[in-house]
């Protein structure tokens, strides 16, 4: 399914946790932001992990962790997002 979207993205597809469906649910027009944002955050959270890229409303729906470990929580990250 990844080979939809445009290699800049491939990076944050492969960040999608398993058990999620590797798709962003936004317009091509989001794709610019998204990439910038995974640059971001591969530097403040190298192993980050996503569920969910969404945009509803007009509004961009970004669920990821800093790691694998739910538990875990990143100031930097969290504010990057």
């Amino acid at each position: 399914m990844t080979e939809e979207y445009p290699p800049e993205l491939q990076g944050l597809l492969k960040r999608i946790a398993p058990g999620w469906p590797e798709l962003l649910e936004v317009g091509a027009g989001w794709y610019p932001l998204l990439t910038r944002l995974d640059a971001t955050l591969s530097v403040i959270a190298p192993k980050y992990v996503v569920q969910q890229v969404k945009s509803k409303f007009g509004a961009l729906n970004f669920y990821a962790d800093p790691s694998d470990d739910p538990s875990s929580f990143d100031e930097a990250f969290t504010e990057a997002v």
